[in-house]
């Protein structure tokens, strides 16, 4: 109603004028921004590892998905899903979604317009007349898209990393399953070694007692049986210390439940050469196609700070007169770029694209690094644990036979077929060290290609260029 009485009080013309001048400024287009939706980032890690994740609701709590039971032993893709959705790092980096979108919906806000009015103080024309103007900064109609789009590549940016943050989280929840399986492992037959050396040192011990040989030599059996325990001792606190390690990695670092480990013996593979995974990871890599969203919103913002010289403001005012109740008409307000023309935000913005540039080509140099430096590691591993399982386990598994089969014709002591389990314990040793290598090469080259080997995510074909 007061609306109304307003445009009543200026007249036709006047307000058939301001509702012309209000209608082009809020009949401008604008774009819907949709609340913070994560789930492209859990659909797209999903494509490339197998995982989903999530943002938790309440920071502090564990959120323990409905697949997963800690009641029957952890598998490792158990343990990755729940480090998705609890690793505080990881949370914390997901958060920063919320903020390129807010950004988005600011870039996309209009300035409001400015009223601006002088009241008479008493009657006109000693009081004055009733004046007031409006004022709204037109370079905003123009200069928005360009901001809206320079946002929007920031949040694509965004993106990108938190599905590389993923990646390397992946990548880190494998290595610490890998290692904290190996401690364990380890530690079991080293108590085995442990009490085949204890048993030899007492044949020793008996075999000196009965004077067939010198103290010296039951000395260092003895010896060796006392460096075993304190092996025992070591090991079961760096059991200790992967297992924390890896419960504050998955995000159970204050949870009260037990973590048992179930081994998988299934590993993935590939039979693509390093130079076929690098024209992969160079088409797939999250963080490379982050900096070539950097290097366009740099581009945008250089026309942003060339298009932000021009300041225009669109006026309308009116003013009362005797002859008329209200003399009103439109006009404009600009600056004329004499002197200042943004030649300090063009050459910053002109920087961050140099930057930009040569940040692309260091993320390209450095996945052809990581790409190549895995692939050889992986191929070293795969190589080793084959020979070792091929030639010197079955080398070691028949000399134990042997010298148990010697032991029960008479033609040995106690002490060989000891020696030979001895020997056997520790090639067992060597084999478990070389898997989790192995294991460890995998997960550093899932990482390197930017996904699973099991998985391929969609990409176009086309090879990328480094910017010139």
């Amino acid at each position: 109603m007061l609306l109304k009485a307003f445009f009543f009080t200026m007249g036709f013309r006047s307000a058939q004028l301001l509702r012309l001048f209000m209608g082009v400024v809020l009949l401008v287009p604008g774009c819907a921004i949709a609340p913070t939706d994560f789930s492209q980032v859990s659909d797209r890690l999903e494509e490339r590892t197998g995982f989903r994740s999530g943002l938790k609701d309440e920071p502090e709590k564990t959120v323990i998905p409905p697949d997963v039971s800690l009641q029957d032993g952890v598998t490792l893709e158990e343990a990755i899903t729940i480090a998705l959705w609890n690793n505080a790092a990881f949370q914390e980096s997901l958060s920063g979604l919320s903020v390129s979108e807010a950004e988005l919906i600011q870039a996309n806000m209009l300035q409001n317009p400015q009223f601006w009015g002088l009241f008479p103080t008493g009657p006109s024309p000693p009081g004055g007349p009733l004046e007031f103007a409006i004022r709204f900064p037109l370079e905003a109609l123009w200069l928005r898209p360009h901001k809206v789009a320079a946002a929007q590549r920031k949040m694509e940016q965004t993106v990108e990393g938190l599905i590389q943050n993923g990646l390397t989280l992946v990548r880190d929840v494998k290595v610490a399953f890998a290692n904290s399986l190996l401690a364990e492992q380890r530690l079991g037959l080293t108590v085995k070694h442990a009490e085949i050396l204890r048993h030899i040192a007492q044949i020793m011990e008996s075999r000196w007692q009965a004077g067939e040989i010198s103290e010296l030599e039951a000395g260092t059996f003895r010896i060796s049986a006392l460096q075993a325990g304190e092996q025992i001792h070591q090991l079961m606190h760096e059991v200790t210390l992967v297992r924390e390690q890896f419960r504050a990695l998955i995000g159970l670092g204050f949870e009260d439940a037990s973590i048992v480990l179930q081994h998988s013996a299934t590993l993935p593979t590939t039979q693509r050469s390093a130079e076929e995974l690098l024209t992969d990871a160079l088409a797939t890599r999250p963080d490379l196609r982050a900096t070539e969203l950097e290097l366009e919103a740099a581009g945008q913002r250089v026309g942003l700070a060339r298009k932000e010289i021009f300041v225009l403001t669109g006026i309308y005012r009116a003013q009362q007169t005797t002859t008329d109740p209200f003399n009103s008409r439109p006009g404009l307000q600009f600056t004329i770029p004499i002197f200042n023309q943004n030649q300090g935000g063009i050459a910053l913005a002109e920087a961050g694209v140099a930057i930009a540039a040569r940040r692309y080509v260091t993320i390209r140099d450095q996945i052809a690094l990581e790409v190549r430096q895995a692939h050889t590691r992986w191929l070293q591993t795969e190589s080793s644990v084959r020979n070792w399982r091929q030639r010197m386990l079955p080398a070691h598994q028949t000399a134990t036979l042997q010298a148990q089969k010697a032991l029960e014709a008479g033609d040995a002591t106690a002490l060989l077929p000891l020696a030979a389990q001895q020997n056997w314990i520790q090639a067992r040793i060597r084999e478990i060290e070389l898997v989790a290598g192995q294991r460890q090469a995998i997960a550093e080259l899932e990482r390197a290609i930017g996904h699973s080997l099991l998985s391929q995510p969609h990409h176009a074909p086309e090879p990328r260029l480094a910017p010139s």
